[in-house]
């Protein structure tokens, strides 16, 4: 209705100014003309104008969809990048490793009932040789680790040192587990902030292609000027009080062995059966495949061959002012990096709600068949033991950690070994029940996390 006023405005306007302002002579013309002189200018002055109104909106409405476009396309590359950050991070957080070998070597953790109370406490052997010479002992340990395994003794060797094992002994035990054997393997000391568990997972991801390793600890008493023995320093103690031993290998081990297998064999139908041998190896041996590549022959295959008792998850610290609150936030997380809880990824701006899994997998119930920790004694086991439990059952998980827990320091002294000792036994309790173990330090820098069994043996299927 507004163009149609806007038009006649216009028509009224033009004959006010030719009539009254112009005073044309319409006298002589046609009246076809007069009428063409009085309504073509305004209808051609309106017409422009609706043209330009059109080409306005339209121009307009081009620049909205192209600016929503191009915001559906900034937000769609936003959310693909927030997207494959999540699932990095995941993955940085899900990240395992495979224990393959655990052993505890002590006489008093042997009959104690923190081992007592495993469904399997063959890992944990009474220190009964070479009580006298820490070397000795770790040696003993080796060589029970090497007839089982003989590739294990190729790989590098982590110790923790301590007053009753240091690199100069480990490197004895490990000349006296070779024998005769030219190649030697690397020993370096285990240095980290954090803990044990966090220490050995910062080993393997600084260096993502080693195929395994072994990490060694001993606890024994305070150093002594006593000389032992002309191979050991004035300053190395008499024995050791106990000696654990773990042998980690890397998650893809088996598939690297696999390639590595394949890419050794005989010629495939995609290669030229002219091709020589180190060309059809070439594109198959890169990363973790070529340093199983460079172990003695024999050695990738025992390796992989020793069964995994179950995989070692990423720890949590427990940190925040409120007690109770920071072990659930820990406990959860625990979880969540043990692949126990799902983590769904959530993006703000598209899709303001959480993306449910597919197979509904949020709803899925959590299982954990034991506990392992260093509660101590009754003096202090009852309040932290209550902080464990609150987390737990926050998590409606259902744990007796009375029963279903074992207590590594209740009546042996462990001193720096505790956090060993419970990772060996919350291992092996895993491997012997197949179902997740979880396993909590307590401490100036508390931390729990999960021991899970392999994907193919836990029974819950939720590894």
């Amino acid at each position: 209705m507004s163009r149609f006023l806007l038009l006649i405005a216009t028509v009224a306007l033009w004959v006010g100014l030719l009539w009254f302002v112009m005073r044309v002579d319409f006298s002589r013309q046609s009246l076809l003309s007069v009428a063409a002189v009085h309504a073509l200018p305004p209808l051609l002055l309106w017409g422009g104008w609706l043209f330009w109104r059109r080409h306005v909106r339209l121009a307009k409405t081009r620049a909205e969809a192209s600016e929503k476009t191009q915001q559906e396309a900034d937000q769609h590359a936003q959310r693909e990048m927030a997207s494959q950050a999540f699932q990095e991070k995941l993955q940085y957080r899900r990240y395992a490793l495979d224990c393959r070998w655990a052993s505890i070597v002590s006489d008093g953790l042997a009959d104690s009932p923190a081992a007592n109370a495993l469904a399997s406490s063959a890992i944990v052997q009474p220190e009964v040789a070479h009580k006298g010479q820490p070397s000795a002992v770790l040696a003993a340990a080796l060589s029970q680790l090497a007839a089982v395994c003989p590739g294990a003794q190729y790989l590098p060797v982590y110790v923790a040192e301590s007053p009753g094992l240091d690199l100069a002994q480990a490197v004895v035990a490990l000349r006296a587990m070779r024998g005769a054997q030219s190649r030697a393997s690397t020993v370096s000391a285990l240095t980290g902030e954090g803990g044990v568990a966090a220490t050995m997972l910062a080993r393997f991801e600084r260096e993502p292609d080693l195929p395994g390793a072994l990490f060694i600890a001993a606890n024994g008493p305070a150093a002594s000027d006593e000389q032992d023995g002309e191979e050991f320093p004035l300053t190395q103690p008499k024995h050791v009080d106990a000696l654990v031993v773990m042998l980690f290998t890397h998650p893809d081990l088996n598939a690297a062995h696999a390639k590595l297998t394949m890419a050794l064999g005989a010629a495939f139908a995609a290669y030229d059966p002219m091709t020589p041998f180190w060309d059809r190896k070439q594109p198959l041996q890169a990363g973790l495949v070529e340093r199983l590549s460079q172990l003695p022959e024999g050695a990738a295959a025992a390796l992989a061959a020793l069964p995994v008792m179950a995989q070692l998850r990423r720890p949590v610290e427990v940190a925040g002012e409120k007690p109770d609150r920071a072990w659930r936030s820990a406990l959860e997380a625990a979880l969540i990096n043990a692949n126990l809880k799902p983590l769904d990824f959530v993006w703000d701006v598209a899709t303001p709600t959480p993306e449910k899994p597919a197979d509904d997998a949020a709803e899925r119930e959590i299982h954990c068949a034991w506990a392992v920790h260093n509660a101590g004694s009754f003096e202090t086991a009852g309040d932290r033991l209550a902080l464990l439990g609150k987390a737990l059952d926050a998590q409606d998980i259902d744990l007796n950690i009375i029963r279903q827990g074992s207590n590594v320091v209740a009546e042996v002294n462990l001193g720096m070994l505790d956090q060993w000792v419970s990772l060996a036994l919350a291992i092996a309790q895993a491997q012997a029940l197949a179902a997740p173990t979880l396993w909590a330090h307590f401490g100036t820098r508390s931390t729990l996390g999960m021991i899970t069994p392999p994907p193919n043996q836990s029974a819950s299927g939720n590894a």
